[in-house]
């Protein structure tokens, strides 16, 4: 493969990057004021690599750094990864709050997906006591056959299950339905993703995103990612 005059230009004004075949190359994202951090990368494993007379022929190592620093402390962030100041406000104690609210007037239609979810951080630690699902019952009870599942991201390991069935289906708040789970703490910058699925032929009875309100108890979570329809 021929190099063209314009990159052997660009090879000039960087002399550091050589026209060589590499087996592995590693790219380590870093933050700009992390110093220390990419100070002990090279003190251990990017020194053995170099040093290595085998590896240091087929893997190269490079930084890839940020332009700016963050301005935000550590401690004041939602999470050591992001730049995103922790905004707790009017931080709700002792109570239980409900997550997801639906209006009255809010229309309701039967979707083609048969699973949703919803993807949340903790930026205070908090206790799940009960899951639910939205279900309009002016039709004669509840009539579906659904399984919510929450799970822990990073690990995809499924922590809570409710299963709502029309002999099973819980405690009717409102258009909602809930069913208590085992509680235990989730901790600070816990990630989590609510898995809704039907267990029938047909999809989830869903609502336009845009009429559910979300309460976060004064801030103690963020709402990550959710479906177009929600369930």
């Amino acid at each position: 493969m021929g190099v063209g005059s314009a990159n052997l230009d660009q090879l000039t004004l960087l002399p550091q990057w050589k026209l060589s075949h590499y087996d592995v190359v590693v790219g380590v994202l870093s933050a700009c004021n992390n110093h220390e951090l990419r100070n002990v990368i090279r003190s251990m494993w990017l020194k053995h690599s170099l040093q290595h007379p085998a590896l240091s022929q087929r893997v190269l190592v490079k930084f890839v750094i940020g332009a700016r620093g963050c301005q935000v402390p550590v401690e004041d962030r939602e999470d050591p990864y992001s730049c995103r100041l922790l905004n707790i406000t009017n931080l709700v104690l002792n109570q239980e709050i409900e997550a997801f609210s639906l209006s009255e007037d809010t229309s309701s239609g039967l979707s083609e997906d048969r699973v949703v979810s919803v993807s949340f951080r903790v930026l205070y630690p908090i206790i799940i006591t009960s899951l639910g699902v939205f279900y309009d019952a002016s039709d004669g009870g509840f009539q579906r056959n659904i399984t919510i599942k929450l799970c822990q991201a990073d690990q995809d390991e499924v922590l809570f299950v409710a299963r709502f069935s029309p002999p099973s289906c819980g405690v009717q708040v409102n258009k909602l339905w809930y069913k208590p789970v085992e509680q235990f703490i989730l901790p600070e910058s816990f990630e989590g993703t609510i898995v809704w699925e039907s267990q029938d032929l047909q999809g989830l009875v869903s609502r336009n995103l845009h009429r559910v309100a979300v309460n976060d108890g004064g801030g103690v979570l963020r709402v990550l990612t959710v479906s177009q329809s929600f369930v």
